[in-house]
């Protein structure tokens, strides 16, 4: 492991290392909410917001987050973690994880499958792996700094389109109605 006044880049192992558990805390992350969605108990609409009334926080949201936390502690407990429902922890050892236990979470309230969980590592404020879970499908996508990136797996690929009107740039919308128009 490296240390905070050390900012040498992290081998490609180490890298593959944190890729490998970022994807197993994503998993863990997913099955607690997804489990909790397809339970008995109705997901409470009212359960909390944040920033507006459309960005609602579940206990689902909460419970992934510290089951995450949990783990990164007894691990990595030198690393930084700062997590989307609240967890800020400190590191020392220039690692940084960044957790997002449901991503998504209107839709996941509403039972549309369009939310994951996002698990991601830094080093020294350089991402070096990632994770998203989508379990409504049972897809994980990875990736690593140099390591290129993976669905379930297999190895994905940009593709060659140099017509915007034909290429899918992004989505997202934005908490504030004012922006949504």
């Amino acid at each position: 492991m490296h240390r905070a006044d050390d900012p040498a880049d992290p081998s490609a192992e180490e890298i593959a290392g944190l890729r490998s558990l970022a994807a197993e805390l994503a998993r863990d992350a997913g099955s607690i909410a997804f489990a909790g969605r397809r339970g008995d108990e109705a997901v409470d609409l009212a359960s909390s917001t944040k920033s507006s009334q459309t960005d609602i926080v579940t206990r689902f949201d909460r419970a992934a987050e510290e089951a995450i936390v949990e783990r990164l502690r007894g691990e990595r407990p030198d690393d930084a973690i700062v997590g989307e429902e609240g967890t800020n922890r400190p590191g020392t050892s220039g690692y940084a994880w960044y957790i997002d236990p449901i991503d998504g979470t209107t839709n996941f309230v509403y039972d549309l499958p369009a939310w994951c969980c996002a698990v991601g590592v830094a080093h020294h404020d350089r991402m070096v792996a990632g994770v998203v879970n989508d379990p409504a499908p049972g897809e994980i996508y990875t990736a690593g700094a140099g390591q290129g990136a993976t669905l379930d797996g297999r190895p994905l690929a940009v593709r060659d389109e140099s017509d915007l009107g034909r290429a899918l740039v992004a989505t997202g919308f934005s908490y504030d109605a004012r922006r949504r128009r």
